[in-house]
């Protein structure tokens, strides 16, 4: 016999993902997936935080928890879809930068970003 476990998300959608911080949630928080679409011709970063606010987060000197590189090219998404979520203690703050641990923002176009959060 299976049992079938219905599950609540909350989606969280980021139309302009940059190098301002944003706070998904404070509190405990899984993460169980996403999709990145980058439209520009670098590679970009997106940093997430284990963090309860932005002001928790310095970008260039406060380590992220996880970073995720973004290939490049018109319209290329990054979908994750994880079994197992990704454990943020404190909350989810994220940010998209140029390189892995930076603070600059994407020279050309915003990221968008969606969030699969519970």
């Amino acid at each position: 016999m299976s049992a079938t476990i219905n599950q609540t998300f909350n989606i969280q959608r980021q139309a302009s993902l940059t190098n301002t911080t944003i706070l998904l949630r404070s509190g405990p928080t899984a993460l169980f997936g996403w999709n990145f679409i980058n439209k520009n011709a670098a590679i970009e970063f997106v940093q997430m935080f284990d963090a309860a606010s932005t002001g928790d987060v310095i970008l260039g000197t406060t380590a992220p928890t996880i970073a995720i590189a973004l290939t490049t090219g018109v319209d290329v998404a990054t979908i994750m879809a994880l079994n197992i979520p990704l454990a943020f203690k404190n909350g989810l703050v994220v940010a998209c930068t140029t390189t892995e641990t930076g603070s600059s923002a994407p020279a050309t176009n915003p990221i968008s970003a969606t969030f699969l959060i519970k």
